[in-house]
């Protein structure tokens, strides 16, 4: 019985249940540069830094103008690409997510509904629109000549389309815009593609959070939970949009661990901030990093996870100065565990 029950545990940690056994850890926050001079363009948008090469590369406004800077990891203004305005052919209005493949920017307008190709110095390409509504915080990620776009309460929790935008397979949403009841939380959220597997990881906005895996047909090929609110019960999860006050802002890949980062929205005695880190072989969270110096940032404050360097996780964050009334942002790093 007790050599049965031994079985058991080692099954159920396979299949990736709640393992709260990780390495919780302090860490402190390094400001390393400001970005002065533009405002964040915060149209409903989670998903418009990338990295390319070695460059960060961020979709802000200038004035009137939208534009997509390209930055060195030092701080250093390596370009800068203007997009018109307007509905127009190679225009934009809303421009809150991109991607870049083949030297080709990607670049997500979710309130012309259409995403605009550009070569690498700003030269309008072509326009691909959608006929249907692609949802709330919308995420595209170009990969082997296919998009991948998934947007909260849309048609779809992911869609992949080829090179011309021609739908190939997507995975069925449950929950649209119109059929909203009062609680109802987003059941969608982020994704990253491991290139080094072919592995789509798609998380949700829940208490607990929780990670599927698919190949890249979308195929389901496993799932990973874990109860993050066990050692924050000082904290009250009010809310009801997007799983309420804990919010996994984005995911990034280093190697085969997979960084995910949360944080928390409301005001609250304890107010955490945290990275956690999972490996994706074992199925397992490995590091639960506290970063206590970013509770003092505002509670209307973003963090992106921009990525992960050998030594060093990076983080964008953007908050409303209130004495200025500009936006803020800061790129910041935290040292780096595996």
């Amino acid at each position: 019985m007790r050599k049965m029950s031994l079985l058991f545990l080692v099954f159920v940690c396979i299949l990736g249940c709640a393992n709260n056994s990780s390495n919780e850890i302090n860490e402190n926050v390094i400001v390393e540069w400001e970005i002065k001079g533009f405002n964040w363009a915060r149209s409903i948008t989670l998903d418009s830094e990338y990295i390319f090469e070695d460059n960060i590369v961020v979709v802000l406004k200038d004035k009137a103008s939208f534009v997509i800077n390209f930055y060195s990891f030092e701080g250093g203004l390596v370009k800068s690409i203007t997009l018109k305005n307007g509905k127009g052919p190679g225009e934009v209005i809303n421009p809150c997510t991109l991607s870049i493949q083949n030297e080709c920017l990607y670049v997500f307008d979710n309130t012309t509904n259409k995403i605009t190709l550009y070569d690498m110095n700003g030269k309008y390409i072509d326009d691909f629109a959608f006929n249907e509504f692609q949802g709330y915080f919308p995420m595209i990620v170009a990969y082997k000549d296919n998009i991948y776009l998934s947007g909260i309460y849309a048609e779809s929790i992911l869609t992949r389309y080829d090179s011309q935008m021609t739908l190939e397979n997507h995975i069925p949403n449950s929950i649209h815009t119109g059929d909203l009841k009062t609680g109802d939380k987003a059941d969608v959220g982020t994704f990253v593609i491991n290139p080094a597997t072919d592995e789509l990881f798609f998380a949700m906005r829940n208490i607990p959070y929780e990670i599927n895996r698919y190949d890249l047909n979308f195929n389901k090929t496993g799932t990973f939970k874990n109860d993050l609110t066990h050692e924050y019960n000082e904290y009250s999860f009010e809310g009801r949009y997007f799983g309420g006050d804990q919010i996994i802002g984005n995911m990034r890949m280093f190697k085969n661990f997979l960084y995910t980062a949360v944080g928390y929205r409301k005001k609250s005695p304890k107010k955490p901030f945290f990275i956690n880190i999972i490996d994706t072989d074992k199925n397992k969270l490995v590091y639960h990093i506290i970063c206590p110096e970013l509770t003092q940032y505002p509670d209307t404050s973003m963090f992106r996870l921009i990525t992960v360097k050998k030594d060093k996780i990076y983080l964008l964050i953007i908050y409303i100065d209130q004495e200025t009334k500009t936006d803020h942002m800061e790129i910041v790093s935290i040292r780096n565990p595996v």
